[in-house]
């Protein structure tokens, strides 16, 4: 068969990616040999032309000799006086005045073009499949074709070693050719041993479909170019992400540090991939993204008029932000998740490592906004447990809007959207997302193996019991004054409950029945649960329960209790003390 014909062959029943590739490649290699013929047919015309420039110079110089020898002989006979009566001089015998003949100078340069076997390098989606047979037929032909190639670059070697040898009056400049031509063999021999690398794939799984992973896993050919371009194509799953960092971490030659820094956009939000792995990520982009919220600081700050109490917020809500970047820029706060205009943020606390045995999620309340983080509110308690205890890792939650937030601002929260934390259509999307983040975060082999517990404040417990709705288990799960659960929610048999909680605003809306129709942490067997601790101020709320009332005074201990049991203060200690050792 014709090369051409090979190629046919081979893509037959060839699907996917590989067979992009393949495609391309074969049109480098036959554009290839057709510059290289046509770079050897200019290389023969330059030899021709030196060989007919030799000829006239060595004419000129034959005549130009021989009037040497006839000027010698007439100077001879004039200084001895003995002219010779048998010659007949010529009236006219000038020296030849034909310009030297320059040989011409031959360079001749050839590179072969570039041909790419990592997946990579074209956009793909989807499976691939092939036929072996095939792909083992074209690589068996391709090395047939290159051994007459092989025996023409002898042959080429020979000429020109014989050429040079004999002609050393012609100047040789750039000639690259040989090497070339020798790296267009070589290219022809990866192509061919690349494509009984995939065949052998297909064989080694019995034929079928297979992922584009599978097929770089069980190829060496670029394999550490073709796992990044996997890892950055946005088309694996978490555990495929896992997968192909575990392979590609262990290649000779990867440059870890150089991956991470040119890809730390991709690399910062894929699930997958090891916390410290997605932390360092974040932490390249941190300058990136100082610089773009300097810009919307400089905007913000030159507007005028309008809604000035908006603009003060944002400008705060930003000045805010450039202080937490700068924060993780300088390796002090470890973002795991960071998409600032998606109010996606997720931050770790501690160290993953062989010692770690327990990682916390811990989601905050109703009205958490991406200030929430920049301020320090929401970190209060996975920072108290890892303090407690460095084998905790722990992750601060928040990916995507949570209710009542209000974004990019420090201003009040939207008091009106408090009805979207007894929405179950919010419940149940953001216990999808949150599955999602549990799944990725686990397949960090420094997790893999740990217990797993989660920490919900406020309506956080409804995004925590809305994940195990959608098929999350947890060791461990905390009510912190929780808000409820989801209709189809039901107890896991494997999982220890508990609540604790202050008397606070959200115990007396759970009272009416109407918060999560009275599926609450408070009225359900699942969750142990002791007396309310009692807050500093609870004295007013003693005296509103005597006097029957509830105005603005108990209102506001109310509320008071209900964001105390989040936080780390002094006066919530007993309620730290009691849930460290719950968790053991």
């Amino acid at each position: 068969m014709a090369r051409h014909e090979l190629v046919s062959y081979a893509l037959l029943d060839f699907q996917g990616v590989f067979r992009t590739l393949l495609s391309q490649n074969s049109g480098v290699e036959a554009e290839d040999r057709g510059r290289l013929a046509g770079k050897l047919i200019d290389l023969a015309d330059l030899v021709r032309e030196a060989r007919v420039r030799a000829d006239q110079e060595r004419d000129r110089l034959s005549r130009v000799e021989a009037w040497k020898q006839r000027e010698e002989e007439r100077q001879r006979r004039a200084v001895t006086g003995d002219p010779s009566p048998y010659i007949v001089e010529p009236l006219v015998d000038a020296p030849p005045r034909d310009p030297v003949v320059r040989a011409p100078s031959i360079a001749v340069s050839f590179r072969p073009g570039e041909r790419r076997r990592s997946v990579g390098a074209v956009p793909f989606w989807g499976s691939v499949s092939a036929d072996p047979e095939h792909l083992r037929g074209y690589a068996g032909g391709w090395r047939r074709h290159d051994g007459v190639l092989g025996e023409e670059l002898s042959r080429f070697r020979g000429a020109w070693a014989g050429f040079v040898a004999s002609c050393s009056w012609v100047p040789v400049g750039t000639m690259s050719l040989s090497e070339g031509f020798e790296g267009l063999l070589r290219e022809n021999q990866s192509d061919a041993a690349w494509m009984e690398s995939v065949a052998g794939a297909f064989e080694q799984a019995g034929g079928g479909e297979l992922s584009a992973l599978q097929v770089v896993l069980a190829i060496p050919v670029d394999r550490v170019e073709s796992l990044q371009g996997l890892l950055t194509s946005g088309s694996l799953s978490a555990q495929e992400v896992a997968q192909a960092w575990a392979v590609l971490s262990g290649e000779a030659g990867f440059d870890e540090s150089g991956f991470i820094f040119r890809f730390a956009n991709v690399l910062g939000s894929l699930d997958g991939l090891p916390a410290l792995v997605r932390v360092r990520a974040n932490q390249e982009r941190a300058g990136s993204l100082i610089r773009v919220a300097e810009v919307e600081l400089a905007e913000a700050l030159a507007l005028t008029g309008g809604d000035e109490a908006g603009r003060a917020g944002l400008v705060a809500y930003l000045r805010h932000e450039i202080k937490y970047l700068q924060q993780v820029s300088e390796g002090n706060v470890q973002l795991y998740l960071y998409e600032r205009d998606q109010s996606r943020v997720v931050e770790m606390v501690g160290m993953p490592g062989p010692d770690t045995v327990r990682a916390v999620t811990y989601v905050p309340g109703t009205f958490t906004n991406m200030n929430s983080f920049f301020e320090g509110g929401v970190q209060k308690i996975s920072k108290f447990l890892v303090d407690e205890d460095d084998t905790t890792v722990a992750f601060v939650y928040k990916d995507g809007r949570f209710p009542g937030e209000q974004p990019r601002s420090v201003r009040a929260p939207w008091m009106f959207r408090i009805v979207e934390a007894n929405a179950p259509g919010v419940a149940e999307r953001s216990g999808e997302t949150l599955s999602r983040f549990e799944r990725g975060m686990r397949l960090d082999p420094s997790l893999s193996s740990v217990k797993y517990d989660a920490i919900g404040h406020s309506w956080g417990l409804t995004n925590v019991t809305s994940s195990e709705v959608s098929g999350t288990r947890y060791d461990g799960v905390v009510s912190l004054a929780g808000a409820g659960m989801l209709e189809a929610w039901r107890a896991n048999p494997d999982t220890a409950y508990a609540d604790f909680s202050y008397d606070d605003v959200l115990q007396r809306g759970q009272l009416t029945g109407e918060v999560w129709g009275g599926r609450n942490p408070r009225s359900t067997g699942a969750f142990e649960k002791g007396p309310y601790y009692r807050g500093p101020d609870d004295g007013v709320l003693d005296q509103g329960r005597t006097e029957g009332r509830l105005d603005g005074e108990v209102a506001g201990v109310l509320m008071e209790n209900h964001n105390l049991v989040a936080t780390n203060e002094d006066a919530n200690r007993q309620l730290l003390a009691d849930l460290q050792k719950w968790m053991g």
